[in-house]
């Protein structure tokens, strides 16, 4: 189906109703457009009166003459041989089309089979002067001939929309390929409310290629109508030969042999591919919002019925309270529904009549807010935006036509609000309420508005963030799986899930929550029913559901192997059908972020040792960072998605798909145990590895791998340099970082502007011990644009070291922001470094680092520790806390225990405590861990 020409889109936008488009996609373009109307089961067939639809009547003689229809040889399924439009302004607004359609492909014969005029009869009325078949050299007359319905579309009631706007059909009998339809028709009438001042548009480029297309505007002379030819693929731009006619200017543009376009999805709502020509005779912003302050008096006065609404509004403690319950009562106890005739499409009906009948569309219903808010004391505005083109009307000339919806703003506190009483399930403070068309431009409805406004939520990026955690627990490799899924909606996803959710049956629910994972999870079934909590004074949603799933890990050669995917990055991104094309595309929505936790709980016989690595994604259009670890049985994967542009060029398509495909690579989408991960009990458990022998086998085993990798000599570029940089590391690690700093200067000198190969560096020279020299290495990776936390961290420890204590905290609190403000684990394990730097120089925890020790000082690793650096909990309290630990986790949550103790105790000034807890640190063998390291500086430093 056709892309709807922009122009024809602002004429029905006129022509119908400011609020239709909330629940209604309005209909094709006034020209042979649609397969047969009957096959619609949307419309049904209704009568007109006489005086509004006409045949045969002589063309309008305010018309100038015609042109001729011109030959064509084009071969085109469907070709434009003549496309030709006058507009008049005076005495009455009229537009005449006039128009040659040729079908050379049997399959298109239903473009000049229908022929469709939409109008709205009440104020318009429709002439149809000529319809004839050009065959050949033949003329055939068909005015009379056509069968015309009228059909009304009845979905719009379905939809709480009734415009009053009617389709006529007209069916064209025996039509035949090589045929021309030639039809000429006017319209005449304009809607009442906008008091006879014109503005329209006419369209230009069309998909299908046309050999002439003409346009005229006939206005007195003493009225100023602007115009502006818009369009963003085509740069040409037709200017008018201006004539008079008496008392009239008459504007012709004229262009021939015009292209057809070739239609494209996703093109974005603000781009403009088809150019078209837009009049206005409103001089400004200015000028719009004066007429629109005519529509929204300040004096509407309520009914006598809401005087006990308004005095229970009056009795909550603050205006944002009481805004907030106003729109609440609006939203609910008045249904959405339009009747939209005559004035009616853009004049609001007064508060009085919307209360009395219980329903009304925007205006309705955003005029009946503002006078409850005024009522409250609280002053409010109208504010007149496009909901399906929510940035266009920056790009156009000031016109009444470039809205289609309108809802409240209103100032509490210094801040500004936007209220839309059409909405439904807004809960909770104003500033938790989803954002209002966030990016628009909007006109208030103020007679001193000069100018649109940039709707903005400080907030916006946070209320569009879900999360999702998924928590598995094996109790065998081959067995069956526990699931524990929690999902948290905030803002305007929260509010439509709060009505979807609530509509549904327990069993509907059910099953909804258990869709996502079906087809991953084959015989997956629901343990109960799902938990849904409503925190409404925070709008915020949360799902908690149990499932067990049938064996869910596979064997793959030796490895098992558990597979994943973030549901909630599912439609994040959209790439459209065609990447190599000529027009942007829509690939995105923006604000949205989405956090994702997967934790694997395998059985105890898997000991696996990963410090938490991290992974970036960085495009044009999303930014995504993958962190994993695996800590004895337990594997962890946190993902954090944030969209960045909802749009991209043309040629930018390209690149998405990389990154797209590199997003793929990072996320994996599996959980692997590797063969050598899995412990042997032996005969009654004898002969089982420690943890710390099946970590340096592991690390044995990458190096051979790594080496073998590298000796291959097929990975160049960014790749060697990252396998050389994991080969140094792991060289560290199994204590030989002097071997692994030549991995780390091949890595730079192979790839200096890659931030991993400096950050490896400087890790080879922090363990190595030279850490004045390390300091740059993180900062020139920073400025490269690599993972803020890894090089604030670890730029921190090496200027900790180096005995830069105060710039050291101020490197670890900075790489705690970098982590959600320091409340992740990441986040954390920053704080307490930035704790222990603070120590070193005698001042005081920041308030900010106590209130997350206090926020739960016996949650899950590493927050004891932290309670400990804040005087909250005693060094033997920590370590009895971990010793409780089962595993491998006990072993490995040990070695940094007595780490942060044996720093609690230094802080202090007990040097021979402080000795025995860094002891006990190195003896735990945890070599791979960075507090095992600085336990053996500690200690040297204690001698």
């Amino acid at each position: 189906m056709r892309r709807v020409i922009q122009a024809f889109r602002m004429r029905l936008q006129r022509t119908l109703t400011l609020c239709a488009l909330m629940a209604l996609a309005l209909g094709a373009p006034v020209r042979a457009q649609a397969p047969a109307a009957s096959s619609d089961p949307g419309l049904k067939e209704v009568r007109v009166d006489a005086a509004a639809f006409a045949r045969g009547v002589p063309v309008p003689a305010w018309s100038l003459p015609m042109v001729e229809i011109p030959a064509t040889t084009r071969r085109s399924p469907v070709v434009m041989r003549l496309a030709e439009t006058q507009f008049t302004a005076a005495p009455e607004k009229a537009y005449l089309v006039n128009r040659a359609i040729q079908v050379n492909d049997a399959s298109s014969l239903a473009q000049i089979g229908q022929y469709t005029i939409q109008f709205v009869p009440q104020y318009q009325r429709v002439a149809v002067h000529r319809l004839e078949i050009l065959r050949g050299g033949e003329v055939l007359e068909r005015t009379e001939q056509a069968q015309v319905r009228f059909l009304e579309r009845e979905t719009g009631l379905e939809s709480g929309v009734y415009s009053g706007a009617v389709t006529a059909v007209m069916l064209i009998p025996d039509v035949r390929v090589g045929d021309t339809l030639h039809i000429v028709y006017s319209v005449t009438g304009d809607n009442p409310v906008f008091a006879a001042r014109f503005a329209d548009s006419a369209s230009w480029d069309q998909t299908e290629p046309t050999e002439h297309r003409r346009v005229v505007l006939l206005a007195p002379a003493s009225r100023k109508i602007a115009w502006r030819m818009h369009g963003d693929y085509r740069a040409a731009r037709v200017r008018p030969d201006e004539t008079r006619r008496g008392d009239l200017r008459v504007l012709t543009f004229e262009e021939r042999g015009l292209e057809g376009l070739d239609p494209e999805s996703q093109i974005p709502a603000d781009y403009i591919p088809a150019r078209f020509i837009q009049f206005t005779e409103y001089e400004s912003w200015s000028d719009v919002a004066r007429w629109a302050t005519g529509l929204f008096p300040k004096d509407s006065p309520l009914p006598a019925e809401l005087d006990p609404v308004i005095a229970r509004l009056r009795q909550l403690p603050d205006p944002g309270r009481r805004a907030a319950e106003a729109l609440r009562w609006v939203q609910e106890e008045v249904r959405y529904f339009s009747v939209s005739l005559g004035e009616s499409s853009h004049r609001p009906h007064p508060p009085g009549t919307v209360v009395q009948r219980r329903y009304g569309d925007c205006k309705d219903k955003t005029l009946l807010l503002i006078a409850m808010l005024r009522e409250l004391g609280i002053d409010a505005t109208p504010m007149l935006v496009s909901l399906r083109n929510p940035r266009l009307p920056a790009r156009l000339l000031p016109s009444p036509d470039v809205f289609d919806h309108v809802f409240a703003r209103v100032e509490i506190g210094g801040r500004t609000f936007h209220l839309d009483p059409t909405r439904l399930g807004q809960r909770g403070e104003l500033e938790t309420m989803g954002p209002v068309l966030e990016g628009a431009s909007a006109l208030p409805v103020l007679a001193q508005s000069n100018e649109l406004v940039l709707l903005t939520t400080p907030n916006a990026r946070e209320l569009a963030t879900n999360e999702l955690r998924e928590e598995f627990t094996l109790g065998s490799l081959d067995g069956d799986a526990q699931l524990a899924v929690r999902r948290v909606w905030r803002g305007g996803a929260a509010e439509v899930l709060r009505v979807v959710f609530g509509r549904m049956t327990p069993e509907q629910l059910r099953t909804q929550s258990t869709v996502d994972y079906e087809r991953r999870y084959p015989g997956i079934s629901a343990e109960g029913d799902p938990r849904i909590s409503d925190d409404e004074a925070r709008n915020t949603l949360v799902l908690e559901a149990r499932y067990k799933v049938p064996k869910p890990a596979r064997e793959a050669g030796g490895d098992w192997v558990l597979r994943f995917f973030p549901s909630n990055l599912q439609g994040a991104i959209s790439l459209p059908q065609k990447i190599n094309r000529n027009f942007p595309a829509v690939v995105s929505y923006v604000p949205y972020a989405a956090r994702y936790t997967l934790v694997v709980n395998w059985p105890d016989s898997v000991g696996m040792f990963a410090d938490p690595s991290t992974q970036r994604v960085d495009g044009a259009a999303f930014r995504t960072q993958v962190q994993r670890s695996f800590r004895g049985n337990v594997a962890t994967i946190e993902l954090e998605y944030t969209a960045l542009a909802d749009t991209l060029p043309a040629k930018q398509l390209p690149q998405l798909v990389q990154d797209l495909q590199k997003l793929d690579r990072v996320v994996g989408g599996a959980v692997v145990v590797e063969r050598s991960a899995i412990k042997s009990g032996g005969f009654f458990g004898l002969g089982k590895p420690s943890v710390q022998q099946s970590m340096r086998a592991r690390l044995e085993e990458q190096l051979r791998k790594l080496q073998g990798t590298i000796a291959e000599g097929r990975l160049k570029g960014d790749d060697l340099a990252e396998a050389l940089c994991h080969r140094g590391e792991t060289l560290a690690d199994l204590g030989r970082p002097a071997d692994g700093m030549a991995d780390a200067q091949e890595a730079v000198r192979v790839a200096p502007a890659l931030p991993r190969a400096w950050q490896c560096r400087g890790n080879l020279l922090f363990a190595n011990g030279e850490f004045a020299r390390a300091v740059p290495d993180y900062t020139k990776a920073l400025g490269l644009g690599g993972d803020p936390f890894e090089a604030y961290h670890r730029r921190g420890h090496a200027r900790f070291y180096a005995g830069q204590f105060p710039a050291a905290a101020s490197d670890f609190a900075q790489a705690a922001e970098s982590r959600r403000g320091g409340d992740d684990s990441d986040g954390l394990y920053a704080r307490l470094w930035q704790a222990w730097s603070l120590m070193r120089t005698g001042a005081p925890l920041p308030a900010e680092l106590q209130a997350q020790a206090r926020a739960d000082a016996n949650g899950a690793w590493p927050r004891p520790a932290l309670a400990m650096a804040a005087g909250m909990l005693g060094p033997q309290e920590l370590i009895s806390q971990v010793e409780r630990r089962r595993g491998d986790a006990r072993e490995l949550t040990l070695s940094e225990a007595w780490f942060y103790v044996g720093q609690w105790h230094r802080a202090r000034g007990e040097t021979q405590e402080a000795r025995k807890a860094f002891e006990a640190c190195r003896a735990q063998g945890i070599t791979m861990y960075i507090e095992h390291v600085a336990a053996g500086l500690e200690l040297a430093a204690l001698k």
